[in-house]
């Protein structure tokens, strides 16, 4: 199977089990709550957005666009996690 195909067929799997935008946003916050409460850096949350970032404009991109094309935009991501840490006093 290519890669392509794989990628549209896991985008679509994703998109028919109900994971919208707002449940990925909401998976963000929980990850860097649960993050800080185990006494791990929650920034280390944006760093793993802004590492996802550099792939998507890399040579991975037309993949990484498939997969991600019922995410929210990584940058959005990055600024909520940000306010939630922020926000939350993490």
């Amino acid at each position: 199977m290519s890669k392509k195909k794989l990628a549209s067929e896991l985008a679509l799997t994703v998109a028919l089990n109900g994971w919208g935008r707002e449940n990925e946003f909401e998976a963000d916050e929980w990850g860097t709550i649960y993050s800080a409460r185990a006494d791990h850096d929650p920034n280390a949350v944006v760093i793993l957005l802004r590492r996802l970032q550099a792939m998507e404009s890399g040579q991975e991109a037309d993949l990484l666009s498939s997969l991600l094309a019922t995410h929210p935009p990584t940058q959005e991501r990055i600024t909520r996690v940000e306010q939630v840490i922020r926000e939350k006093g993490l």
